[in-house]
Protein backbone atom coordinates (compact mmCIF):
# COMPACT_ATOMS: atom_id res chain seq x y z
CA UNK A 1 0.00 0.00 0.00
CA UNK A 2 1.51 3.19 -1.21
CA UNK A 3 2.51 5.89 1.90
CA UNK A 4 1.32 9.38 1.96
CA UNK A 5 4.45 11.22 0.88
CA UNK A 6 3.15 10.19 -2.94
CA UNK A 7 0.10 11.62 -2.39
CA UNK A 8 -1.05 13.50 -5.17
CA UNK A 9 -2.28 16.95 -4.44
CA UNK A 10 -5.08 19.24 -6.02
CA UNK A 11 -8.41 20.25 -5.34
CA UNK A 12 -11.49 21.48 -7.02
CA UNK A 13 -12.64 24.83 -5.87
CA UNK A 14 -12.27 26.75 -2.87
CA UNK A 15 -13.60 29.79 -1.41
CA UNK A 16 -15.51 32.17 -3.10
CA UNK A 17 -18.69 32.22 -4.08
CA UNK A 18 -20.11 28.55 -4.19
CA UNK A 19 -23.59 28.73 -5.74
CA UNK A 20 -21.85 30.40 -8.64
CA UNK A 21 -19.05 28.11 -9.00
CA UNK A 22 -21.44 24.97 -8.47
CA UNK A 23 -23.75 26.11 -11.34
CA UNK A 24 -20.90 27.12 -13.43
CA UNK A 25 -19.59 23.56 -13.17
CA UNK A 26 -23.02 22.27 -14.05
CA UNK A 27 -23.04 24.68 -17.21
CA UNK A 28 -19.63 22.82 -18.22
CA UNK A 29 -20.70 19.47 -17.11
CA UNK A 30 -24.08 19.62 -19.34
CA UNK A 31 -22.47 21.55 -22.29
CA UNK A 32 -19.53 18.55 -22.28
CA UNK A 33 -21.97 16.39 -23.23
CA UNK A 34 -23.41 18.42 -26.29
CA UNK A 35 -20.51 18.24 -27.87
CA UNK A 36 -19.68 15.35 -30.37
CA UNK A 37 -16.97 13.94 -32.88
CA UNK A 38 -14.36 15.28 -30.74
CA UNK A 39 -11.69 12.64 -29.48
CA UNK A 40 -12.26 12.24 -26.18
CA UNK A 41 -15.67 11.05 -26.75
CA UNK A 42 -14.43 7.66 -26.75
CA UNK A 43 -12.69 8.12 -23.33
CA UNK A 44 -14.60 6.63 -20.59
CA UNK A 45 -16.02 9.32 -17.73
CA UNK A 46 -15.62 9.17 -14.90
CA UNK A 47 -17.47 11.01 -12.34
CA UNK A 48 -16.40 12.16 -8.79
CA UNK A 49 -18.60 13.35 -5.91
CA UNK A 50 -18.21 14.13 -2.56
CA UNK A 51 -19.96 16.46 -0.25
CA UNK A 52 -17.43 19.08 0.71
CA UNK A 53 -14.13 19.85 0.56
CA UNK A 54 -11.99 19.53 3.19
CA UNK A 55 -8.15 18.44 3.59
CA UNK A 56 -9.19 14.55 5.08
CA UNK A 57 -12.02 14.37 2.44
CA UNK A 58 -9.37 15.42 -0.31
CA UNK A 59 -7.00 12.86 1.34
CA UNK A 60 -9.54 10.20 0.27
CA UNK A 61 -9.43 11.38 -3.42
CA UNK A 62 -5.97 11.75 -3.98
CA UNK A 63 -5.87 7.99 -2.76
CA UNK A 64 -8.30 7.38 -5.12
CA UNK A 65 -6.14 9.02 -7.72
CA UNK A 66 -3.18 7.20 -6.86
CA UNK A 67 -4.59 3.62 -7.59
CA UNK A 68 -5.84 4.66 -10.76
CA UNK A 69 -2.26 5.77 -11.86
CA UNK A 70 -0.47 2.57 -10.24
CA UNK A 71 -3.20 0.53 -12.19
CA UNK A 72 -1.54 2.48 -15.08
CA UNK A 73 -4.59 4.60 -15.97
CA UNK A 74 -3.53 7.81 -17.52
CA UNK A 75 -6.31 10.97 -16.88
CA UNK A 76 -7.61 11.83 -20.30
CA UNK A 77 -6.09 8.96 -22.11
CA UNK A 78 -7.51 6.02 -20.41
CA UNK A 79 -9.97 8.14 -18.61
CA UNK A 80 -12.07 11.88 -18.46
CA UNK A 81 -12.21 13.06 -14.84
CA UNK A 82 -15.68 14.87 -14.01
CA UNK A 83 -14.80 16.04 -10.25
CA UNK A 84 -17.91 17.74 -8.42
CA UNK A 85 -18.33 18.56 -4.69
CA UNK A 86 -21.50 19.93 -3.49
CA UNK A 87 -19.78 22.54 -0.61
CA UNK A 88 -21.24 21.13 2.17
CA UNK A 89 -25.02 21.66 0.85
CA UNK A 90 -26.97 18.13 0.87
CA UNK A 91 -29.89 19.51 -1.50
CA UNK A 92 -26.85 19.56 -4.25
CA UNK A 93 -25.99 16.08 -4.48
CA UNK A 94 -28.97 14.60 -6.58
CA UNK A 95 -28.40 17.38 -9.20
CA UNK A 96 -24.54 16.38 -9.40
CA UNK A 97 -25.94 12.68 -9.86
CA UNK A 98 -28.36 14.03 -12.79
CA UNK A 99 -25.52 15.79 -14.28
CA UNK A 100 -23.43 12.43 -14.36
CA UNK A 101 -26.02 10.83 -15.95
CA UNK A 102 -26.29 13.22 -18.17
CA UNK A 103 -22.80 13.01 -19.22
CA UNK A 104 -22.93 9.16 -19.79
CA UNK A 105 -20.52 8.84 -17.21
CA UNK A 106 -18.82 5.16 -17.08
CA UNK A 107 -18.14 4.74 -13.26
CA UNK A 108 -19.55 7.30 -10.38
CA UNK A 109 -17.48 7.42 -7.78
CA UNK A 110 -18.65 8.58 -4.06
CA UNK A 111 -16.81 10.23 -1.05
CA UNK A 112 -19.06 10.83 2.00
CA UNK A 113 -21.91 9.24 2.77
CA UNK A 114 -24.47 11.71 1.79
CA UNK A 115 -22.84 11.38 -1.68
CA UNK A 116 -23.56 7.71 -2.09
CA UNK A 117 -27.00 7.99 -0.60
CA UNK A 118 -27.96 10.53 -3.26
CA UNK A 119 -26.09 7.97 -5.96
CA UNK A 120 -27.77 4.96 -5.09
CA UNK A 121 -31.00 6.75 -5.26
CA UNK A 122 -30.23 8.98 -8.56
CA UNK A 123 -29.14 5.71 -10.18
CA UNK A 124 -31.49 3.16 -8.78
CA UNK A 125 -34.30 3.62 -11.14
CA UNK A 126 -32.02 3.95 -14.45
CA UNK A 127 -32.28 0.73 -16.70
CA UNK A 128 -28.73 0.59 -17.01
CA UNK A 129 -27.08 2.13 -14.12
CA UNK A 130 -23.19 2.95 -14.13
CA UNK A 131 -21.29 1.31 -11.38
CA UNK A 132 -20.99 3.54 -8.03
CA UNK A 133 -17.97 2.95 -6.19
CA UNK A 134 -18.38 4.35 -2.63
CA UNK A 135 -15.42 5.40 0.04
CA UNK A 136 -15.76 7.23 2.98
CA UNK A 137 -18.84 5.87 3.83
CA UNK A 138 -20.89 4.26 6.36
CA UNK A 139 -22.54 0.48 5.89
CA UNK A 140 -25.68 1.06 2.74
CA UNK A 141 -28.03 -0.43 4.95
CA UNK A 142 -27.27 1.08 7.92
CA UNK A 143 -28.36 4.42 6.69
CA UNK A 144 -31.42 3.28 4.78
CA UNK A 145 -30.59 2.30 1.57
CA UNK A 146 -32.51 -0.91 1.14
CA UNK A 147 -31.83 -3.56 -0.61
CA UNK A 148 -28.67 -2.17 -1.51
CA UNK A 149 -28.84 -1.87 -5.20
CA UNK A 150 -26.53 -4.09 -7.20
CA UNK A 151 -24.81 -1.03 -9.04
CA UNK A 152 -22.96 -0.23 -5.56
CA UNK A 153 -19.41 -1.16 -5.08
CA UNK A 154 -16.05 -0.23 -3.11
CA UNK A 155 -15.35 0.03 0.79
CA UNK A 156 -17.18 1.23 3.19
CA UNK A 157 -17.00 1.66 7.00
CA UNK A 158 -18.04 -1.43 9.54
CA UNK A 159 -18.98 1.86 12.32
CA UNK A 160 -17.41 -0.71 15.07
CA UNK A 161 -18.35 1.52 17.71
CA UNK A 162 -17.94 -0.92 20.51
CA UNK A 163 -14.20 -0.97 19.73
CA UNK A 164 -13.62 2.39 19.15
CA UNK A 165 -14.89 3.02 22.60
CA UNK A 166 -12.49 0.16 23.55
CA UNK A 167 -9.57 2.00 22.19
CA UNK A 168 -11.15 5.01 24.18
CA UNK A 169 -10.94 3.47 27.12
CA UNK A 170 -7.41 2.19 27.17
CA UNK A 171 -6.10 5.77 26.23
CA UNK A 172 -7.79 7.17 29.11
CA UNK A 173 -6.46 7.30 32.97
CA UNK A 174 -9.12 5.06 34.67
CA UNK A 175 -12.01 4.92 35.81
CA UNK A 176 -13.44 6.16 32.72
CA UNK A 177 -17.27 7.43 34.02
CA UNK A 178 -18.25 9.99 31.59
CA UNK A 179 -17.97 10.55 28.24
CA UNK A 180 -19.04 13.84 25.91
CA UNK A 181 -20.29 13.52 22.02
CA UNK A 182 -20.39 16.16 19.69
CA UNK A 183 -23.27 14.61 16.86
CA UNK A 184 -24.87 16.45 13.76
CA UNK A 185 -28.41 14.59 13.59
CA UNK A 186 -29.03 15.34 9.95
CA UNK A 187 -26.17 13.29 8.62
CA UNK A 188 -27.21 9.64 8.49
CA UNK A 189 -23.80 8.74 9.24
CA UNK A 190 -23.29 10.60 11.90
CA UNK A 191 -26.47 9.80 13.68
CA UNK A 192 -25.95 5.84 12.88
CA UNK A 193 -22.68 5.91 14.08
CA UNK A 194 -23.98 7.75 17.61
CA UNK A 195 -26.98 5.00 18.44
CA UNK A 196 -24.22 2.37 17.82
CA UNK A 197 -21.50 4.33 20.47
CA UNK A 198 -24.65 4.94 22.89
CA UNK A 199 -25.60 1.33 23.09
CA UNK A 200 -21.55 0.35 23.53
CA UNK A 201 -21.11 3.16 26.14
CA UNK A 202 -24.21 1.67 28.11
CA UNK A 203 -23.02 -1.88 27.82
CA UNK A 204 -19.80 -0.74 29.32
CA UNK A 205 -21.60 1.63 32.02
CA UNK A 206 -20.45 4.34 31.00
CA UNK A 207 -22.23 7.40 30.59
CA UNK A 208 -22.30 9.02 27.18
CA UNK A 209 -23.50 12.80 26.97
CA UNK A 210 -24.60 13.91 23.49
CA UNK A 211 -24.63 17.73 22.29
CA UNK A 212 -26.20 17.90 18.65
CA UNK A 213 -25.14 20.46 16.10
CA UNK A 214 -25.74 21.53 12.40
CA UNK A 215 -23.02 23.79 11.50
CA UNK A 216 -19.43 24.43 12.36
CA UNK A 217 -21.11 27.52 14.27
CA UNK A 218 -22.95 25.33 16.73
CA UNK A 219 -19.57 23.74 17.96
CA UNK A 220 -18.26 26.04 20.47
CA UNK A 221 -21.17 26.48 22.51
CA UNK A 222 -21.76 22.56 22.49
CA UNK A 223 -18.46 21.66 23.54
CA UNK A 224 -18.46 24.05 26.77
CA UNK A 225 -21.58 22.49 27.64
CA UNK A 226 -20.23 19.05 27.60
CA UNK A 227 -16.84 20.02 29.35
CA UNK A 228 -19.49 22.03 32.29
CA UNK A 229 -21.01 18.55 32.76
CA UNK A 230 -17.57 17.05 34.04
CA UNK A 231 -17.30 14.79 30.90
CA UNK A 232 -13.23 13.16 30.84
CA UNK A 233 -13.05 13.64 27.03
CA UNK A 234 -14.88 14.84 23.41
CA UNK A 235 -15.53 12.19 21.14
CA UNK A 236 -16.09 12.44 17.30
CA UNK A 237 -17.68 9.22 15.49
CA UNK A 238 -17.98 9.69 11.59
CA UNK A 239 -19.42 12.90 11.10
CA UNK A 240 -18.22 15.18 8.57
CA UNK A 241 -19.27 18.67 10.54
CA UNK A 242 -17.56 17.45 13.65
CA UNK A 243 -14.41 16.59 11.30
CA UNK A 244 -14.80 20.07 9.70
CA UNK A 245 -14.85 21.53 13.00
CA UNK A 246 -12.18 19.56 14.42
CA UNK A 247 -9.95 22.55 14.85
CA UNK A 248 -12.29 24.83 16.99
CA UNK A 249 -12.90 21.35 19.16
CA UNK A 250 -9.16 20.82 20.00
CA UNK A 251 -8.84 24.19 20.90
CA UNK A 252 -11.29 23.96 23.46
CA UNK A 253 -10.11 20.46 24.47
CA UNK A 254 -6.89 22.23 24.96
CA UNK A 255 -8.38 25.09 27.40
CA UNK A 256 -10.41 22.25 28.89
CA UNK A 257 -7.31 20.09 29.26
CA UNK A 258 -9.66 17.54 27.47
CA UNK A 259 -8.50 15.32 24.91
CA UNK A 260 -10.57 15.14 21.53
CA UNK A 261 -10.88 11.27 20.06
CA UNK A 262 -11.81 10.56 16.73
CA UNK A 263 -13.04 7.67 14.91
CA UNK A 264 -10.52 8.25 11.72
CA UNK A 265 -7.23 8.66 12.00
CA UNK A 266 -6.51 11.33 9.53
CA UNK A 267 -8.62 13.77 11.78
CA UNK A 268 -5.46 13.91 14.46
CA UNK A 269 -4.24 16.50 11.61
CA UNK A 270 -7.27 18.35 12.34
CA UNK A 271 -6.15 18.80 15.99
CA UNK A 272 -7.66 15.64 17.30
CA UNK A 273 -5.46 14.00 20.02
CA UNK A 274 -6.41 10.42 19.00
CA UNK A 275 -7.78 9.28 16.19
CA UNK A 276 -8.52 4.95 15.40
CA UNK A 277 -10.28 3.85 12.05
CA UNK A 278 -9.86 3.99 8.83
CA UNK A 279 -7.15 5.99 7.24
CA UNK A 280 -8.66 8.42 4.47
CA UNK A 281 -5.77 7.71 2.05
CA UNK A 282 -5.49 4.35 2.32
CA UNK A 283 -9.19 4.15 2.17
CA UNK A 284 -9.53 6.35 -1.10
CA UNK A 285 -6.57 3.84 -2.21
CA UNK A 286 -9.04 0.48 -2.28
CA UNK A 287 -11.42 1.88 -3.51
CA UNK A 288 -9.49 3.51 -6.35
CA UNK A 289 -8.37 0.00 -7.41
CA UNK A 290 -12.03 -1.25 -7.66
CA UNK A 291 -12.87 1.72 -9.99
CA UNK A 292 -9.43 1.13 -11.82
CA UNK A 293 -11.00 -2.39 -12.60
CA UNK A 294 -14.35 -1.32 -13.55
CA UNK A 295 -12.47 1.10 -16.37
CA UNK A 296 -10.53 -1.92 -17.60
CA UNK A 297 -13.25 -4.29 -18.25
CA UNK A 298 -13.69 -6.22 -15.04
CA UNK A 299 -17.44 -7.30 -14.74
CA UNK A 300 -19.25 -5.46 -11.39
CA UNK A 301 -20.72 -8.59 -10.88
CA UNK A 302 -17.01 -10.12 -9.79
CA UNK A 303 -16.45 -6.45 -8.15
CA UNK A 304 -18.38 -7.06 -4.58
CA UNK A 305 -19.48 -4.25 -1.76
CA UNK A 306 -17.07 -4.85 1.15
CA UNK A 307 -16.29 -3.44 4.77
CA UNK A 308 -12.57 -2.14 5.09
CA UNK A 309 -10.99 -3.65 8.06
CA UNK A 310 -7.74 -1.75 7.94
CA UNK A 311 -8.29 0.30 11.44
CA UNK A 312 -5.40 2.22 12.78
CA UNK A 313 -4.42 4.32 15.77
CA UNK A 314 -2.71 7.15 15.54
CA UNK A 315 -1.27 10.21 17.98
CA UNK A 316 -1.34 13.71 17.74
CA UNK A 317 1.56 13.88 20.10
CA UNK A 318 1.52 18.16 19.93
CA UNK A 319 -1.98 17.85 20.50
CA UNK A 320 -1.61 15.13 23.32
CA UNK A 321 0.35 17.12 25.08
CA UNK A 322 -1.93 20.37 24.96
CA UNK A 323 -4.71 18.71 26.21
CA UNK A 324 -3.69 16.62 28.83
CA UNK A 325 -3.71 13.26 27.59
CA UNK A 326 -0.21 11.23 28.17
CA UNK A 327 0.95 8.48 25.16
CA UNK A 328 1.75 5.77 27.76
CA UNK A 329 3.57 2.80 26.28
CA UNK A 330 0.90 0.48 26.57
CA UNK A 331 -1.30 2.70 23.93
CA UNK A 332 1.96 2.64 22.04
CA UNK A 333 2.41 -0.95 22.20
CA UNK A 334 -1.19 -1.30 20.99
CA UNK A 335 -1.03 1.20 17.74
CA UNK A 336 2.31 -0.60 16.76
CA UNK A 337 0.04 -4.12 16.63
CA UNK A 338 -2.52 -2.85 14.42
CA UNK A 339 0.14 -1.27 11.96
CA UNK A 340 1.74 -4.45 12.17
CA UNK A 341 -1.21 -5.91 10.89
CA UNK A 342 -1.95 -4.29 8.04
CA UNK A 343 1.43 -5.14 6.46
Amino acid sequence: MPQSKNRLSGGFWKGGFPWLAFCLGLLALTASCSQSGGPADSIPRLGFMQLLEDPQLDEGRNGFLKALQDAGLVADRDYVLRFRSAQGDQSLLPMIVQGFLTDGVKVIATSTTPAMIAAAKGTMNQPNPPPVVMTIVSPPEAVGIRPVPANLTGFYSPVDMKEYLRIVVACLPPPVKRLGLLTNPAEANASHAAAKLTEAARQANIELLSAPVSSINDIRDAAVSLADKGIQAFLAAADNTVYNAMPVLSRIGEERRLPVFASEVGVIRGGAAVGWGLDYFDWGYQSGKVAAQLLQGKPLSELPLRPSLRNQLQFNEEACRKQGLTITPEMRKLADELSAALK
